[in-house]
């Protein structure tokens, strides 16, 4: 019977995939011009990544992940100054861009070029690095706009190709459904039941982690030496995912698992801990600075490119050390150290290592104390309160929404602002019920504006992706909109643009059920968050909002203005609307108006509200004295 089920599970595959070859070539015949041409530019899209990337490694003060960097900068910048490659340049010509596309080649080319220059001759190159990274952002969105066309010239010729594929793929996976459960249920029985060891380090790392660390601390306790945990994460690894897809990303971690523990003595414990970051146990240190040596040999073996099929990548972690028993005697006391240190370093510039130390610990305690004072908010909830920031339509000057933003009294420390609060919020899941208390709060709030006679105006909402993950976000919505008895449409909710690239499935069916409700969906801070249009694409988005970061000098700063620029022309050819945020010069409010923007808000039109103030402004409101 086994060998039957063989027999027919390989011929199904040879049928299936013999007719898939034959589409493919049918398919490489009619549009080879086309998928040459999207290849060559999601290819020459790596390089702006690659060029931030080799460029933080340069300013770095670690001396051999420094030279890496150079050495990694000159290699990119090699490759921007050949400008673009001939596929390229001929689809680019066909679709118009060639001009741009070949400018943003040699824009971020110039701008590696300064930052190379001040690193060799010893200059400050903090100025030139925030140059670089304005390059890499436009050059991104010039490349996404050649795919966005490449893309929708093709769409209706491809339809009918890729739906023959998916049936013969179909077709393939149920006649080998019963092959490959057999060969998986042979392997567990030949193995004991055991799961495949790269599972196997995934799941059971922290287990690993918290042995390894357990018996390094019993043996150092005995010995009277140091034990070190090293906790890393490797920096903007969601970018790499966002690029190139889950499969790349998982194929890169296997080489980083490689990688350190070729690094790392036979004696040291390496543990990947699932997802981006890593932990290294070390045994026998004599001093503190014996562990921070091992760390700078961690991240330059990081600093070295990954070969990943055809990809060539590179990374850099941060790392936070603990030393037993300086920080910490017991293992829950010591991870939870070393990840404040890990942070630590992200937050002071990522590609480094951070000790913890004793301010580190006081900014826990203070961490810690904040979290509990946020607990006790929610269940009085008096100290928190909504204000709400107005949004002019551009055209007729009108009030056409207000954006709610929390602010929290608290009883010693006086008013705290989010930026201080919602990222705990977020990390201890204390996000959930504080965002179904602002959802209930603004629906409630609008729908007194409604009756009232504001009938248009709509209510923002920020959502975090942890509220989305949470599972039960449109429920949460649909309670608000009910309680309050608010027209769906009259609410709208922010997310970020890297919340769409965290859970596709679960994003698209989430906003899929909004947008059949009627609620609106708005991308927040855009253009900060390394996505790109085919994400944009696969979602049920209204509008644009324009990061604050560009329009601030976007008057000044001609990288500011044609990052802007590019961003409306992008919302205009998935027909969205776009809004300016962060607007406080009357020359910011011409600027944007000029590009096309439909609605700004900012300090200019009106700094954040309580609720009576903005029914007075309502009163006051003069469209031609704004607008």
């Amino acid at each position: 019977m086994l060998k039957q089920l063989i027999g027919l599970g390989l011929a199904a595959t040879l049928v299936g995939f013999g007719a898939l070859s034959v589409f493919d070539l049918v398919g490489r015949d009619r549009h080879s011009p086309a998928a040459a041409a999207a290849a060559a530019a999601a290819r020459e899209s790596v390089v702006g990544y690659e060029v931030v990337a080799a460029a933080r490694s340069a300013v770095g003060d670690e001396p051999v992940a420094r030279q890496m960097g150079i050495d990694a900068l000159r290699e990119a910048h090699a490759r921007l100054a050949a400008g673009p490659p001939e596929a390229l340049q001929a689809v680019a010509a066909d679709s118009g861009r060639a001009d741009t596309v070949a400018a943003s080649f040699a824009a971020l080319g110039l701008a590696a070029d300064d930052l190379m220059r001040a690193v060799e001759s010893s200059r400050p190159a903090s100025g030139a690095l925030v140059a670089l990274e304005r390059r890499a952002e436009l050059f991104r969105l010039g490349i996404d706009a050649l795919l966005f066309d490449i893309r929708m010239a093709t769409q209706t010729e491809l339809a009918l190709t890729r739906t023959l594929e998916v049936a013969l793929i179909a077709l393939a996976a149920v006649l080998l459904a019963g092959l490959l459960a057999l060969g998986v249920h042979s392997r567990r029985r030949a193995a004991g039941g055991r799961p495949a060891s790269a599972d196997h380090d995934r799941s059971k790392g922290r287990a690993l982690l918290i042995q390894a660390l357990g018996d390094a601390i019993t043996r150092a306790s005995r010995s009277g030496s140091l034990a070190a945990l090293l906790l890393g994460d490797i920096d903007l690894f969601k970018a790499i995912n966002d690029r190139h897809g889950p499969e790349i990303g998982d194929l890169l971690l296997g080489q980083v698992r490689s990688r350190l523990r070729a690094a790392m003595r036979d004696s040291d414990t390496v543990a990947m801990m699932g997802g981006d970051e890593f932990a290294v146990v070390i045994e026998g240190v004599q001093r503190p600075e014996d562990a921070g040596r091992v760390a700078e040999k961690l991240l330059a073996a990081l600093a070295e490119p990954f070969e990943v099929g055809d990809l060539r990548l590179y990374i850099t972690a941060s790392v936070g050390i603990v030393l037993y028993p300086l920080d910490g005697i017991h293992v829950d006391e010591l991870l939870r150290e070393a990840d404040v240190a890990m942070y630590a370093a992200k937050e002071a510039g990522r590609n480094r290592y951070q000790f913890s130390t004793h301010e580190l610990r006081e900014r826990t305690s203070e961490r810690l104390s904040l979290i509990e004072g946020l607990r006790r908010a929610l269940q009085r909830t008096n100290e928190l309160e909504l204000v709400y920031q107005p949004k002019i339509d551009v055209v007729s000057g009108e009030l056409v929404g207000v954006e709610a933003l929390l602010r929290w009294h608290h009883p010693e420390l006086g008013t705290v602002l989010p930026d201080r609060f919602i990222r705990l919020a977020e990390e201890t899941d204390l996000i959930v019920p504080l965002g179904r208390w602002v959802l209930s709060e603004a629906c409630a709030q609008a729908e007194l504006w409604r009756r009232a006679g504001q009938e248009r105006l709509k209510v923002s909402v920020n959502v975090s992706s942890r509220q989305l993950r949470h599972g039960d976000l449109v429920e949460t919505i649909t309670g608000a909109l009910t309680e309050a008895g608010l027209d769906p449409r009259w609410l709208e909710v922010e997310l970020t643009e890297g919340t769409l690239a965290e859970d596709v499935v679960l994003v698209r069916r989430t906003l899929e059920r909004l947008k059949a409700m009627g609620v609106q969906v708005s991308i927040d801070d855009f253009g900060t968050g390394y996505s790109s249009l085919s994400y944009l694409k696969r979602f049920p988005i209204d509008a644009l909002k324009i990061d604050r970061s560009f329009i601030r000098d976007v008057t000044e700063d001609p990288d500011d203005a044609a990052i802007s620029q590019a961003i409306v022309s992008l919302a205009r050819s998935l027909r969205l609307q776009v809004v300016a945020e962060g607007v406080e010069t009357p020359e910011q409010l011409e600027f944007v108006r000029g590009l096309g923007c439909d609605t700004v808000q900012g300090f200019l039109i009106s700094r954040p509200l309580p609720v009576d103030a903005v029914d007075a402004f309502v009163i006051r409101l003069d469209a031609r004295a704004v607008v």
